[in-house]
């Protein structure tokens, strides 16, 4: 399926497309799937089916969850091609996840690399990225700058306060078709921009790192895997939530790597800590005694905590609907990471609420 000259590609380009990796059956399956458990995660959760459909577009660990996902990444196609892009032909799970840009409400995912977010010493990781419909170029779809892997690791990209600027370089759209698949170094600059023409632009994502990779806490110790990592820093990653494909682990270095740890301490809002600080702002400022999400949520308590924060920040009248529409948006995503890890990857609302409130968080 994948000859010399895709791999050649790939490690001159950062990125590679492989036509026709599943057929449109198993995919349409896979998306079934996704719907279902959608639902089911709604319900577990106590948010309206509506509510959670418009508002989640990142569900965390679909393997868990699902055995046709599992099945693909662990033993089908993806975890017999995974390997192959890697030194020792083996290569341990990250994690997976679905990202979903819904018409209507979605946004641009800004530049970055993807490795300069995950708590790994080892920078030789790739994603493999699978549209589950076809999408064309104002889908959504995956842009890239070929050959920028090879420029090294740069700080994470705050995407509420950072930008980057790749206007004048040779920006590749990968439009691709339900059932092509996506290989991406996790040091290759990306986006995916706002999908203006489908109903709905879903993306599964699996990401591989080195099978001897080491925690690296400092590197990214706000990210939700940290939850799941059972061994010391510096230490190889536990098997039972990272699972290893191939031909199994090997020692190998350490890496050098970057110390982000200055995320944790930033006092402005940022995408690392804006559910902490909202939180806690609306906690002290509502003197909520219970789950301050759970209590927004409720349409009433929500209206009451409207007018209550207008009065006591002397905010214009007119600010009411956005705000109670920014509350009911942070609340369902709140109840949704609480209770597994899902959220909006758009950051509208948190940008809306600094908006609002200003200096006053």
């Amino acid at each position: 399926m994948i000859s010399k000259s895709d791999f050649d590609f790939y490690k001159e380009n950062g990125y590679l497309v492989i036509q026709n990796f599943l057929d449109d059956k198993k995919v349409d399956k896979l998306k079934a799937n996704y719907d279902d458990l959608r639902k089911k995660l709604a319900e577990r959760t106590s948010i309206k089916y509506s509510d959670y459909h418009k508002e989640i577009s990142q569900i965390r660990d679909i393997w868990k969850y699902d055995e046709d996902f599992k099945k693909l990444i662990l033993e089908g196609e993806i975890a017999k091609t995974a390997p192959l892009f890697f030194e020792d032909k083996s290569c341990r799970l990250l994690h997976d996840h679905i990202i979903n840009k819904p018409l209507g409400n979605n946004g641009t995912v800004p530049w970055h690399q993807d490795y300069t977010y995950w708590p790994t010493d080892n920078p030789n990781g790739l994603s493999f990225w699978l549209p589950l419909s076809d999408l064309d170029k104002n889908a959504g779809v995956l842009e890239v700058v070929p050959k920028s892997h090879l420029w090294g690791e740069e700080k994470p990209v705050d995407f509420i306060n950072d930008t980057k600027d790749f206007s004048n370089y040779d920006v590749k759209y990968l439009e691709v078709k339900k059932g092509d698949i996506v290989i991406l170094d996790a040091l290759t600059w990306h986006r995916t921009s706002e999908n203006i023409s489908i109903e709905e632009r879903i993306a599964y994502i699996s990401l591989w790192i080195p099978a001897n990779s080491r925690y690296a806490p400092k590197h990214a110790s706000w990210h939700p895997v940290n939850d799941n990592i059972t061994v010391k820093e510096n230490e190889i990653l536990n098997d039972d939530w990272f699972p290893v494909i191939g031909k199994g682990k090997t020692n190998g270095p350490e890496h050098t790597y970057l110390d982000n740890s200055e995320t944790e301490t930033m006092q402005k809002i940022t995408m690392y800590n804006a559910s902490k600080k909202a939180r806690n702002f609306l906690q002290k400022h509502l003197d909520i005694n219970t789950d301050v999400w759970t209590f927004l949520y409720n349409e009433t308590n929500r209206e009451k905590a409207v007018n209550r924060l207008i009065e006591k920040f002397n905010l214009n009248d007119n600010v009411s609907d956005e705000l109670n529409e920014v509350l009911l948006s942070m609340s369902i995503n709140g109840l949704a990471y609480q209770n597994h890890k899902a959220r909006n990857v758009y950051n509208k609302s948190y940008v809306k609420f600094k908006n609002i409130f200003k200096d006053e968080i």
